[in-house]
């Protein structure tokens, strides 16, 4: 199933993203609840067109999304703009 495809991608490399965080860090602070992330992409990543993430949820997808056919996730990086632009640019079919 895309779903248990998705999750073991992502739970295979969430403690390598975690690791590289330094202790008692922002980023290690958030990676604690990234984890949670891994509900979000057992669904959205495994079955929706189009995916957004932070860096680290994508790190922790890799190429999974490529393999079910979809593309890469969009990703959140601190620039609303483009990244609006890049989901209007997305063919859902919706207007």
């Amino acid at each position: 199933m895309p779903s248990s495809l998705v999750s073991d991608a992502y739970a295979e490399r969430w403690a390598e993203v975690a690791a590289g965080k330094q202790p008692g860090s922002q980023n290690a602070k958030d990676e604690e609840a990234s984890f949670y992330d891994y509900a979000h992409c057992a669904i959205g990543a495994a079955y929706c067109d189009a995916f957004t993430c932070d860096r680290g949820t994508a790190k922790c997808l890799g190429d999974v999304r490529a393999q079910l056919g979809f593309g890469p996730p969009y990703v959140v990086t601190g620039d609303a703009a483009a990244f609006v632009k890049a989901l209007e640019a997305e063919p859902f079919g919706v207007t």
